[in-house]
């Protein structure tokens, strides 16, 4: 069974809130949530509305995107901070996907001569790439979303993900109890494939 002790941060938290409360059109709960969480960096709000433009598309990122700057009273970053070199998008993908990674490229590149491109390029090296949240917190976000839609062969693949980049099962659990929740949607299944994951972990 896993453990339900209180192992997400404060960001982890608003990771998964956010997303899953998005992902069920729930915006407004999104939103006042947010608003009673003013110690939350601007940058690392923006940052998360980002990342859900790869599972619930641009509308949804520029809607929450608005927020922030509405509400937080941010003109959009317009400052000259330096920019740290991103990690290439192969190695990010190595970190998720460990010995799969050729593989999922390979059976990417068969569903669509450009889709290995866009994922490699777009999604791994363009928004996984960016600063402001950790590999940890994008990997909730990306179960969150995907237990909520079904998709479970994608949930599955970073379910381990979440493994790999550091997240405790404990933590993983905690956050899909967490969707469950807020939303009233059953996260059985995914809770489910976790525990796969889990009992298959020495094997990878």
């Amino acid at each position: 069974m896993i453990s339900t002790q209180k192992s997400l941060t404060a960001r982890q938290r608003c990771c998964v809130s956010t997303s899953a409360l998005f992902a069920v059109n729930r915006r407004a709960k999104a939103y006042a949530l947010l608003k009673r969480s003013p110690s939350l960096p601007t940058g690392f709000l923006q940052e998360l509305f980002i990342h859900c433009s790869l599972v619930l598309g641009f509308p949804a990122m520029l809607e929450g995107l608005e927020y922030v700057k509405r509400f937080r009273h941010f003109k959009g970053d317009s400052s000259k901070r330096p920019q740290r070199p991103r990690a290439s998008a192969k190695r990010i993908l190595k970190r998720i996907y460990g010995d799969q990674t050729e593989k999922l490229l390979q059976n990417i590149q068969e569903i669509h001569r450009d889709a290995r491109s866009m994922i490699l390029n777009d999604v791994y090296g363009k928004v996984f790439a960016r600063p402001g949240l950790t590999l940890k917190e994008r990997e909730l976000i990306n179960v969150t979303v995907l237990a909520l839609q079904g998709l479970d062969r994608q949930l599955y693949s970073h379910l381990r993900g979440s493994v790999r980049v550091g997240l405790s099962a404990e933590t993983i659990g905690e956050g899909l109890l967490l969707v469950q929740r807020i939303t009233g949607r059953s996260t059985r299944t995914a809770r489910a494939l976790l525990r796969v994951v889990v009992s298959q972990r020495k094997k990878w």
